[in-house]
């Protein structure tokens, strides 16, 4: 059978099957390749399925994906012609003829029937959702609690995106209630790259999210009941009704200022591009460092602080350009003898515990206190 095929079509889908794909040693037959049916692309790892729409008709089978991709976008020609046996594709366009052997196909297919995808009921997604993932997924670093999880806690009626380490917590409310669910982080490292779906829906250990072209994004979920989601929310509520020494706005450049600084940032303790903010009355300290050297940059506040916080916080790079696009607020409270600085920015809540004075530029962010009942 002969299947003529736009490059760009077939690139743009297999593009978003990628995080569906066992880049190392498979684990099973299947779990590096493409699995093309009638009108879709498929790739399924075991924890990342994708499912992207493509119109080939005739087109049905599986190679490896990492060699497909390649040859897929490195050819020059704008429409591929694909002659297609039981056993081989002879893939053709402009000087370049490749032959791809088709490997078998039925595990894989096994396990996406497995996922509940053809009875799926479909339900809205809050429209605040990839918003509020990728802030909380930006603001806390790995921990044995890494990843993002949607929870509910006791006696509340509104569902929240958390992330937490021992010394941070973010949280942003949702304007729809959603089933509790736990993604790990290599899986929202990689949905935070597609967009944004419009649907959802959860059939077992699976999170699956729709986009309007009729992709279809799932992760595997981990096991949620021993996420402490009512103890975050105990402690984003005490620490934003404590007493408030000092608040302000951040200046409306920040987000230049940080990307600037960033470029000489380390990872520290499980953080990429990791900063240090230091708060002072009449200017907000930005400063990182790595073993090449280092950068710091010194920005007025648009309005100057009531009194000198002289306060040290370390906080991803990325989480507050994200967050300063937005319009981000903050506020010094204390309680308990520890000190935490609230960040907040609509529906969203960050606060993360203050470390040492400026002067110890070399604290590390698990320096400082732990957030009351995380590691309990």
């Amino acid at each position: 059978m002969t299947i003529s095929i736009d490059r760009g079509a077939l690139l743009a889908a297999l593009k978003k099957c990628l995080p569906g794909v066992d880049k190392g040693t498979a684990l099973f037959e299947g779990a590096d390749t493409f699995m093309f049916t009638p009108g879709f692309v498929h790739a399924y790892n075991d924890a990342i399925a994708v499912s992207a729409p493509l119109q080939a008709e005739g087109l049905v089978g599986a190679v490896k994906a990492v060699d497909f991709f390649k040859l897929a976008s490195k050819m020059k020609a704008t429409l591929l012609t694909i002659e297609a046996t039981d056993t081989q594709w002879e893939v053709t366009g402009g000087r370049t003829k490749s032959r791809q052997t088709l490997v078998d196909s039925s595990q894989i297919k096994a396990y996406i029937d497995t996922m509940g995808l053809a009875s799926a009921q479909w339900d809205e997604l809050p429209k605040n959702f990839m918003d509020a993932v990728k802030l909380c997924q930006l603001s806390s670093n790995t921990s044995k609690l890494r990843g993002v999880m949607v929870g509910c806690p006791e006696g509340s009626g509104v569902s929240l995106v958390m992330a937490t380490d021992s010394v941070r917590i973010a949280c942003h409310a949702l304007d729809r209630r959603m089933p509790d669910f736990w993604l790990d982080d290599p899986n929202v490292n990689e949905l935070v790259k597609l967009g944004d779906p419009t649907h959802y829906c959860v059939v077992g250990p699976w999170l699956h999210l729709k986009y309007a072209d009729g992709s279809v994004f799932s992760s595997k979920t981990k096991d949620c009941a021993g996420y402490p989601v009512t103890i975050i929310k105990q402690n984003v509520d005490t620490y934003g009704a404590a007493a408030t020494s000092v608040e302000g706005k951040f200046p409306k450049d920040i987000a230049e200022s940080v990307d600037r600084v960033a470029t000489m940032a380390a990872a520290q303790d499980g953080c990429s591009n990791l900063v240090r903010l230091t708060f002072r009355k009449d200017a907000l300290g930005i400063y990182a460092s790595k073993a090449t050297g280092d950068a710091e940059e010194v920005v007025p506040w648009d309005e100057p602080l009531a009194t000198d916080p002289n306060i040290v916080v370390y906080v991803e790079s990325a989480f507050l350009v994200e967050a300063s696009k937005k319009g981000m607020d903050f506020k010094v409270s204390e309680i308990e003898g520890s000190t935490a600085v609230m960040f907040t920015s609509g529906d969203f809540k960050n606060f993360v515990m203050t470390q040492e004075g400026p002067g110890t530029s070399g604290a590390a962010p698990s320096d400082g206190p732990e957030v009351h009942g995380l590691d309990d």
